[in-house]
């Protein structure tokens, strides 16, 4: 007995919009996993080998680490199974960062059965699915050894569970939900804005319905919190920079105290100002018609003025995240940009109907993916030890920033005696400059922070050897022609450089 002509005009269309999607779930793995170790690691992708290498115990209750452990568990389990090569160590970013394609795709699916946004729902949930595939910062951090990926992929897991159970409750979501949602904090703390924004949705449609599965969730985000909770008492959890929840806000603090120093503060106001208001008028043109949606179902519409805002925003961001080291509060970033790109996806979707116009936005980030993949390097430690081990000789002494002993370890092939500069001991070096030839001075720089900066008489010595990597420095002083009182440091180091945290130190609480 045949099918009805219907029927199956309806399972090719149903086949082709599956075979579509997992070409785009394909191509997601394949850009993430091409090239994957070739570039050298980069300084905190080091320090997370170095604590997956920790005893179990450790790892989970005594990092002094601004990130809760669950990534690093992660890590630990492909380490002891496969090693600890470059390639391995980001193989569970990259298969997180092609899964949380897919994921996303099937919250564009779930969204679709809640409330209609557009009248081509395949259209929106194969064009958001291809933007996230081909989206360069998400490829960049895919292709880190950091918590970042896995952290988007849980975050997702946890809002297609939340959108069904707004749907339909039904207990093995709720379930679902429970554990993505609390792998997702104990994995980053930025899973928290991710939930926040799933109870702002929860609340206000439910609130409405005048459901009694509201308490039902409600106690859900309680037992969250209190998984959370616990693992926090148990550690005894303190970033050493301000409070732990708000370590990125004051990462971003000490970015602008840095920028206001190049670009005065004039500018740097009206910056903030430009960049305030245009997020403030972007946020209010979404609401004016997201809001519709809470009061009634329907097909709802985007100006053009918005969906040419969302396309040109898409644009900017794609470009500027060639270079992600830009970014400061990154890791926000990384976790919101699939529910970024849905609304992008729904700008274009709006703006027209011709393939050709998704083809050439597609087409752009993809060049931009593959210029990020190719040319973009990350940090070139193997590069730099490698150059540096070939100048030491046997009876130099080196001395190695705190924040790269993970680094310099992992890279050096000699295994040399080297010795830890630490910030609160700097004049340590001056005491031991008479048993070597030479002094070697190994240091991570940057503009959060750079030991270099605290030795000003150094500036008034000449250096035996010296070079210069992007975010290393290395110089060497001849013993002979380098008085002790070189070293001294400098009367006055800021409060939070004193207090950085560092790889090093097993708990927060011992230092």
């Amino acid at each position: 007995m045949g099918y009805p002509l219907q029927l199956k005009r309806k399972i090719r269309v149903d086949m082709r919009k599956s075979r579509d999607l997992l070409g785009i779930v394909m191509l997601a793995f394949v850009l993430r996993l091409w090239n994957l170790g070739s570039k050298s690691l980069w300084i905190d992708e080091a320090d997370s080998i170095y604590f997956a290498q920790h005893l179990w115990g450790d790892l989970l209750y005594r990092l002094c680490d601004p990130h809760p452990p669950g990534y690093y568990a992660l890590l630990k389990s492909f380490i002891g199974a496969a090693g600890s090569s470059e390639l391995v160590a980001r193989l569970p970013a990259a298969l997180a960062g092609g899964l949380s394609v897919a994921v996303a795709a099937r919250l564009g699916y779930e969204i679709t059965r809640l409330f209609p946004l557009t009248r081509k729902s395949h259209r929106w949930i194969w064009l958001s699915s291809a933007l996230l595939a081909v989206a360069p910062l998400h490829i960049w951090y895919s292709q880190e050894a950091r918590m970042y990926a896995l952290v988007t992929l849980l975050g997702l897991s946890a809002a297609v569970f939340a959108v069904r159970l707004l749907r339909r409750w039904q207990w093995s979501d709720g379930f679902g939900y429970l554990i993505t949602a609390s792998l997702g904090l104990l994995t980053d703390q930025t899973a928290f804005p991710v939930l926040l924004g799933l109870n702002v949705l929860w609340l206000a449609i439910q609130y409405r319905r005048r459901s009694r599965t509201l308490g039902f969730w409600l106690a859900m985000q309680v037992m969250v919190g209190l998984a959370f909770w616990l693992w926090w008492r148990r550690a005894l959890y303190i970033a050493q920079i301000s409070s732990g929840t708000l370590y990125p806000l004051t990462m971003l603090k000490t970015t602008l105290m840095g920028w206001e120093e190049t670009l005065g503060r004039g500018m740097l106001l009206t910056m903030l100002v430009v960049a305030s208001g245009a997020g403030a008028l972007l946020a209010v043109l979404v609401w004016s018609r997201l809001k519709n949606l809470l009061h009634k179902p329907g097909t709802v519409e985007l100006d053009p003025l918005l969906a040419w805002m969302l396309v040109s925003v898409y644009l900017g961001g794609a470009i500027a995240s060639v270079i992600p080291r830009l970014y400061t509060l990154k890791r926000l970033l990384v976790i919101l940009l699939p529910y970024a790109l849905l609304l992008v996806a729904w700008g274009v979707l709006r703006l027209t109907k011709r393939r050709w116009v998704w083809k050439v936005i597609l087409g752009f980030s993809m060049m931009l993916s593959l210029a990020n993949i190719w040319l973009v390097p990350k940090a070139p430690w193997r590069e730099a030890i490698s150059i540096v081990e070939a100048q030491i000789g046997p009876n130099d002494s080196i001395w190695v920033d705190e924040l790269a002993v993970p680094a310099f370890d992992y890279y050096a092939q000699e295994h040399r005696e080297r010795r830890v500069l630490r910030i609160t001991s700097l004049d340590a070096i001056g005491a031991s400059l008479a048993q070597s030839e030479k002094t070697w001075l190994i240091v991570q720089t940057g503009r959060y922070r750079d030991l270099f900066d605290y030795y000003p008489s150094l500036s008034d010595y000449d250096t035996s050897w010296s070079n210069i990597w992007a975010g290393i420095e290395v110089r060497a002083y001849d013993a002979t022609q380098t008085p002790a009182q070189a070293f001294a440091p400098a009367q006055h180091i800021p409060e939070q450089i004193l207090t950085w945290p560092s790889p090093l130190d097993e708990a927060c609480a011992d230092r």
